[in-house]
């Protein structure tokens, strides 16, 4: 089976090498076809064969990941467009690694397209889970016309033998918003980035990025916004709590397209070091190509202050629990922005009842 060498997660704009910071190098086999997935919709949902309207989208993975998806995927991936001024339009979609029949060579390829109408609502919540040792994909492109508001939940529940890519490209027009929300238990190797263009005038979008690695996870992560509409606004904000000897690396960034006069763009990034063996990277980026535009990031990264600790300990909290329950409050922040649902109640009760955290 064909080798496919690439290049994931690129910075825009390279640092210095010798951190290994600025792309990923992976190496993935062909796959046959995309693994069917259950989903279900309601509201006013249709499909169109629009696919040259997706040709400009721009993915957090990038171009070479790009091209994989384009050789791999079906021939005419599915486009579901949502009529305009629409509200209440949802669809769910299960990718159950365990129960799908999988592809011939033990691997998963999962690709999604929508089209959002003018003055809609979409919401799309992508419930993620498996044990199997298999190597998973998925893939979404978003646009959203004038005045739509979107919001993407890929909630993942994976197994320390998963090896997974998220790849997410979108673009909004005047006045929409989009909200990304991922939430990641473990996984022996997981690859995410999501590219969002707001290209219409007061345009938004915020991510909120929550991840718990397992004791020997790879993660591998790409979140940027880039501004070209005047007056658009974007934030990101990542929380993550990394254990035993993982190895992270974080690229967010905040680009100002030339003629972008009046936006405004952040990103913030708390990160809770469960032990002294894990390698943690972070690389905040602002391009700035216009002059009259904030923008500003920060990272928080470490262990737990001694005199934290110490106020803990003194009123009977051992230092295991005051991890998990510094811990808990970084996940539980990130899944209170997924909407009231099952999957919801069902993340939540998963990090409070995970004793795990205070043991490692």
């Amino acid at each position: 089976m064909e080798e496919n060498k690439m290049i994931i997660n690129r910075l825009p704009m390279k640092t210095w090498n010798r951190l290994n910071v600025n792309h990923k190098n992976v190496t993935l086999s062909n796959i046959v076809n995309e693994g069917p997935s259950a989903m279900t919709f309601s509201g006013a949902f249709s499909t169109c064969d629009a696919v040259d309207a997706f040709d400009g989208i721009e993915t957090g993975m990038g171009p070479d990941f790009d091209g994989f998806v384009a050789k791999n995927a079906p021939v005419a991936p599915v486009i579901y467009e949502i009529a305009e001024n629409t509200t209440d339009n949802h669809v769910e979609i299960v990718l159950d690694y365990d129960t799908m029949p999988a592809l011939a060579d033990g691997s998963y390829m999962n690709v999604y397209r929508f089209i959002v109408g003018a003055g809609s609502e979409l919401n799309i919540l992508l419930d993620i889970r498996g044990t199997k040792p298999v190597t998973a994909i998925t893939d979404v492109k978003i646009i959203g016309r004038a005045h739509s508001n979107v919001k993407l939940v890929e909630a993942k529940r994976l197994s320390d033998d998963i090896r997974y890519f998220g790849n997410v490209g979108t673009d909004f027009g005047e006045k929409a918003n989009f909200e990304l929300v991922h939430v990641t238990f473990s996984g022996k190797e997981v690859n995410e980035g999501c590219t969002t263009k707001l290209s219409g005038d007061k345009s938004s979008a915020r991510y909120d990025i929550g991840y718990l690695s397992g004791m020997e996870s790879d993660i591998d992560q790409s979140y940027l916004i880039r501004f070209t509409g005047k007056n658009t606004n974007g934030e990101i904000y990542s929380n993550g709590v990394l254990r035993g000897t993982t190895r992270k690396n974080f690229r967010g960034t905040i680009d100002f397209i030339r003629g972008c006069v009046g936006a405004s763009g952040s990103e913030k990034e708390d990160v809770l070091l469960m032990d002294d063996t894990v390698v943690n990277l972070t690389s905040p980026l602002i391009l700035c190509g216009e002059e009259d535009v904030e923008g500003e990031h920060g990272a928080t990264l470490g262990r737990l202050a001694e005199e934290i600790l110490f106020y803990l300990e003194a009123r009977g909290v051992s230092e295991g629990d005051a991890y998990k329950m510094v811990a808990d409050g970084r996940m539980a922040s990130v899944i209170r922005h997924i909407p009231e649902s099952p999957l919801r109640s069902e993340l939540l009760s998963l990090v409070s009842e995970d004793e795990t955290i205070a043991e490692s």
